[in-house]
């Protein structure tokens, strides 16, 4: 469905997933959505970079924010166990995850961005 869709479409994609989400479940499914469409634009890259229609590079000044915010949420709730695995991801892995392969996709267009929130979030501390 990726090489059907108009510009337009990706664009309101964009915009629905990547609004402040107030329920954990529903952000996590949001920033999976990104990490799904960033790795499968990294494949099509690597194969034939004009097929790619870089929807994760148009979308980097709503979805760094976004993923920002995530990273910076404190958990919803916490396991007795910390040994035990979790049944889904948490937002912050769900984000960490995310701009794993947002960052394998669109490389040094999100450097200076991702060093200010980690300079930002060092000072705070």
């Amino acid at each position: 469905c990726y090489e059907h869709l108009s510009p337009e479409q990706l664009q309101q994609i964009a915009e629905v997933s990547l609004v402040p989400l107030a329920a954990e479940s529903v952000t996590v499914q949001a920033i999976e959505l990104w990490e799904t469409l960033a790795a499968f634009e990294l494949q099509i890259f690597s194969a034939e970079p004009g097929a790619c229609k870089e929807v994760t590079r148009q979308a980097l000044p709503m979805l760094l924010p976004f993923l920002f915010d995530a990273l910076g949420r404190k958990p919803e709730s916490f396991q007795d166990d910390w040994l035990e695995e979790a049944e889904s991801p948490t937002v912050q892995e769900a984000a960490c995850s995310c701009l794993t392969s947002v960052a394998k996709m669109v490389a040094e267009t999100c450097v200076q961005q991702v060093l200010h929130f980690a300079e930002s979030g060092l000072a705070s501390q």
